[in-house]
């Protein structure tokens, strides 16, 4: 059995992932994947609107676009799953490849969130390719 955590994670809320964590650690003798936050745009139609062209806004996304706490979550989310021993999967370098956020999916032909922060059904199809590339998620899958 594996269970597989995914939400939104916010300053305020490490403790109870973390508590959550161990409650299913203790509860469940399943494997847990932690997955990152995914790139927060809060008003991502602005963003589209002041860039004035979809693909050139994709490729020059202003860091203040982003969710401030974006950024600053990545090592502390890293920090509970080395604390809690799961696997975490980093959705950064998937969504922001050589750091540069994107919010269209790689084949650009859809936005990777609709909202704030939910995917897309483009860009989990593109998270699912992501996974079949990761070694760790691969040995844990066969090895269940």
């Amino acid at each position: 059995d594996i269970i597989i955590l995914n939400f939104y994670v916010q300053p305020e809320k490490l403790g109870l992932i973390e508590d959550t964590i161990h409650y299913l650690q203790d509860r469940y003798k399943a494997k847990i994947v932690l997955f990152s936050n995914s790139p927060i745009y809060p008003d991502l139609l602005t963003t589209i609107a002041r860039a004035g062209n979809l693909t050139e806004a994709d490729s020059r996304i202003p860091e203040e676009f982003i969710a401030p706490n974006y950024r600053m979550m990545i090592p502390e989310i890293k920090a509970v799953a080395e604390r809690t021993g799961v696997l975490l999967i980093d959705k950064h370098p998937l969504f922001c490849p050589e750091d540069k956020c994107r919010f269209l999916t790689a084949k650009r032909d859809s936005l990777i969130s609709y909202d704030k922060h939910h995917l897309s059904y483009s860009a989990a199809l593109e998270l699912g390719e992501y996974l079949k590339e990761n070694p760790e998620f691969e040995a844990l899958i066969d090895n269940k």
